[in-house]
């Protein structure tokens, strides 16, 4: 076996299990099952390993590239990845050659780059989801796959739509759920943009505009770690308010934020993500149900229903 192969490599050498009393859905589960063991096992004898098991991170740093370069094509790694200080795509979001903070930010995103790949490589839509992180900014492209595996722990049925450039139509992820349909867009801020409360404002109001007409939907927005302080506690809440006042379209955003540790004996070198949930007052409640579903799950770290990642 490759060092780590793709699920489509897998599935070349070995197939999908015969059992021609399930489904094709659930033959690709079980597929996945085995394959992820298999992965999972080889993963943890690296990790057994005296020489590689003295640096995990070293050894993610590896099982990083070979995964982007499986998906996003070879040499892909080497220019936006190694190259991401001249690189269009993501020198504003890797920026290995800034302070400790923003180095650690920069590793944390390569590694859930290719643990999202790797957990999303299973469904249909895969492979044009990987078309469009190819040549997208990485920004915001990642942080739709990031939303994209947060929705899976819904038990739901979570499908990336292609860009439409029609109002209304052009948001990013459908979500269905117990029977309903639930349109989702993702926003991902630039670490170097400034707080302000239009900001805020306007980014809920684009993103709504992105939502179908006479429906309510879900906005992500991943914001700065530089705006933690007084002023975003104090002001964001309300900008909330005020930028779901002037749409009719979205019923809940759900903010996103990463907190770099680098100074606590306990937590030092690691990166947690904090979220916020923020509810209309005109939200459904089989809509904001959700949100406080996924709130739970998050909480209470039940990401079973979840691929998980191998590392």
């Amino acid at each position: 076996m490759a060092l780590l192969p793709t699920f489509a490599q897998w599935l070349e050498m070995h197939g999908l299990p015969d059992a021609p009393d399930l489904t094709e859905y659930d033959r690709v589960t079980v597929a996945w099952l085995q394959y992820h063991q298999a992965v999972a096992q080889r993963v943890d004898k690296m990790r057994a390993d005296p020489v590689a098991g003295e640096n995990v991170r070293g050894l993610f740093d590896v099982l990083s590239e070979v995964i982007i370069d499986s998906h996003l094509g070879h040499g892909w790694f080497a220019e936006h990845v190694d190259g991401s200080a001249s690189s269009n795509q993501t020198r504003n979001y890797l920026k290995f050659d800034g302070p400790p903070a923003a180095r650690l930010l920069a590793a944390q995103r390569v590694h859930d780059l290719a643990r999202r790949l790797y957990q999303l490589q299973s469904f249909p839509w895969f492979d044009d989801v990987v078309r469009r992180v190819r040549t997208r900014d990485l920004s915001g492209a990642g942080f739709e796959l990031d939303v994209a595996f947060l929705l899976h722990q819904l038990v739901a049925a979570v499908t990336p739509k292609e860009e439409s450039g029609q109002k209304g139509e052009d948001y990013d992820i459908h979500l269905q759920l117990h029977g309903l349909d639930i349109p989702v867009e993702a926003k991902a801020k630039d670490d170097d943009t400034p707080y302000n409360e239009k900001t805020v404002i306007n980014t809920v109001k684009g993103a709504g505009s992105q939502l179908p007409r006479g429906s309510k939907g879900i906005v992500f927005v991943r914001i700065p770690s530089a705006w933690i302080g007084t002023e975003l506690e104090e002001s964001y809440p309300d900008a909330l308010v005020e930028a779901t006042r002037q749409t009719s379209r979205v019923g809940a955003v759900i903010t996103v934020i990463d907190k770099m540790a680098l100074n606590d004996d306990e937590t030092a070198g690691h990166v947690t993500r904090h979220y916020h949930f923020f509810k209309h007052d005109d939200c459904p409640d089989d809509l904001w149900g959700a949100c406080l579903h996924l709130k739970e799950v998050l909480e209470r770290d039940l990401t079973f229903f979840a691929p998980s990642p191998p590392f």
